[in-house]
């Protein structure tokens, strides 16, 4: 076989061999980019179904915190409410005639079951009603005197007897009854 002979056998084999190879590349690229479509589609599925998931997931989280905020609203607004009932019965007190004043007083003290000790009044009601009060609380064999000092407060008084003294403010008063009366007043209010 001569050399011109030889060569073109080696040529047509590496020719055979490049059409092998090239056909064997293409159609591992085929199947890798047919993998790689399937892979990436299936990831997409899946990012889909948990964006969707998440979604809803971040919905319920934020109609949960608006429905406890809305809440905490109504609540703040229904205390509101009792609080603006609580200062307008406190209001209709001190409105009181003088004369139901004193004897509003009067009664606070009998139940008390005190027989003597000192008043003090705030600086309104010590001018306008003390000796009135010290009248009516011992015209029923009482020994309560009327101090000169005043307290703050908005109406009610200060029993001192020794070393007891008793807070029977307006303030107190309310307070004392809140906790009793507030089933009926949110009954009343809201049904």
């Amino acid at each position: 076989m001569s050399i011109e002979r030889i060569k073109e056998k080696i040529l047509e084999n590496a020719k055979e061999d490049a059409r092998r190879i090239y056909d064997k590349g293409k159609m591992e690229s085929r199947a890798l980019i047919y993998e790689a479509r399937r892979i990436g589609e299936g990831e997409i599925r899946e990012s889909k179904i948990k964006a969707s998931e998440d979604a809803v997931r971040v919905k319920s989280r934020r109609e949960s915190i608006a429905n406890l905020e809305a809440r905490k609203m109504q609540l703040a607004a229904k205390q509101e409410v009792i609080g603006a009932c609580f200062e307008e019965a406190s209001r209709r007190i001190l409105a009181l005639p003088k004369e139901e004043y004193v004897q509003f007083l009067a009664g606070k003290i009998e139940e008390i079951g005190a027989e003597q000790g000192v008043i003090a009044l705030n600086e309104r009601d010590r001018e306008a009603i003390g000796t009135a009060l010290i009248e009516a609380v011992n015209r029923k064999g009482g020994a309560f005197t009327l101090s000169e000092d005043t307290i703050d407060a908005t109406g009610g008084f200060m029993l001192t007897m020794g070393r007891i003294e008793i807070d029977s403010t307006l303030e107190m008063m309310m307070s004392s009854i809140k906790e009793d009366v507030m089933p009926d007043v949110v009954a009343a209010l809201f049904g």
